[in-house]
């Protein structure tokens, strides 16, 4: 019996929620700077995905003329979503330099509730359930700030001792991958429907790494002299975060839509939490630990509201 494209679909959605949630662990085995890594995975993944369009060209439709205002249109589109993935992973991966991994992959997976909050600013009526969502997420990541605001509160062994002013920094800069990602996931959408996954992804990853570029250039990041453990935790990144992971994801953006394929990833943390914990012995702290608890229910609570949405009110 032949699996119904629906069934495909969450199946692949399963697949990359699991390769994304090795992301943190990858990261901390990983002895090379957050932007590096982040370069790294932008730029093998738009070399893997652009070489796999060139060699099988005539497998992907052709997209409107250069200079025709649709294809501007198109790669404006492709500048805006790739900056935001970009900037997603250079500050959400220095995150996880710098608070737990159970705070920090927490608060980057809050990206679906930013985009019922920025739909509510536009004027757009959400239902009262969406609204206890966002009450739970604001509660949990004030947990989570205040634990990382006491002294001696990580228990994670990165280095803070007295007040976690470096926690706080990280858990604000997981926030900042969340913008990030909601704004991706939103451009990406948009796309989807006019380009290929490999090729709509390849241009996407070539963009982030560009933008990347200037930022490794200027703060002097090495790019190169790592342990064979380094490199291999790096290939895994690209072959499962970057292409298994996001790849996937923005195949099944014009599937599922951007706010269910957001909606997966509260099990990021739960998976994340589990691999750090079985492979390096990572426990975040009480406090650490409970508001990222609130931060799923909250999430949960978001997956299983109705995604009707009433248009803006006038």
């Amino acid at each position: 019996v032949t699996p119904s494209p629906r069934l495909v679909a969450w199946l692949l959605l399963g697949v990359a929620v699991f390769a994304i949630s090795s992301s943190a662990l990858l990261v901390r085995v990983a002895d090379a700077p957050p932007l590096a890594l982040a370069w790294w995975r932008t730029t093998l993944g738009a070399t893997i995905l652009l070489s796999w369009q060139a060699i099988n060209r005539r497998r992907f439709s052709p997209t409107p003329g250069i200079r025709s205002p649709a294809r501007l249109r198109q790669m404006w589109l492709i500048v805006v979503a790739g900056a935001a993935l970009g900037f997603h992973f250079a500050s959400w991966l220095q995150s996880l330099e710098m608070t737990s991994v159970a705070a920090s992959v927490t608060l980057v997976t809050t990206a679906p509730l930013l985009i019922a909050g920025y739909r509510a600013l536009r004027g757009y009526r959400l239902e009262r359930r969406i609204w206890l969502a966002l009450v739970l997420a604001l509660a949990g990541t004030i947990i989570i700030a205040s634990a990382d605001a006491t002294p001696n509160s990580t228990g994670t062994q990165l280095g803070a001792s007295g007040f976690t002013n470096t926690a706080l920094v990280g858990d604000g800069l997981a926030l900042t991958g969340a913008v990030m990602m909601a704004v991706y996931l939103t451009v990406g959408h948009r796309l989807r429907g006019e380009l290929g996954t490999v090729a709509y992804a390849g241009r996407v990853y070539a963009v982030a790494a560009m933008v990347l570029t200037p930022l490794v250039l200027a703060l002097d990041v090495p790019l190169g002299g790592y342990s064979a453990t380094t490199w291999l935790a790096i290939g895994a990144m690209v072959l499962g975060p970057q292409l298994a992971g996001h790849t996937v994801l923005n195949r099944l953006l014009g599937d599922l839509g951007p706010v269910t394929v957001s909606l997966a990833l509260p099990a990021e943390p739960i998976g994340a939490g589990l691999l750090v914990w079985l492979f390096i012995g990572e426990v975040p702290t009480v406090g650490a630990a409970f508001g990222a608890g609130v931060i799923v229910v909250a999430l949960v609570v978001y997956a299983t509201t109705p995604q009707t949405v009433s248009g803006p009110e006038h």
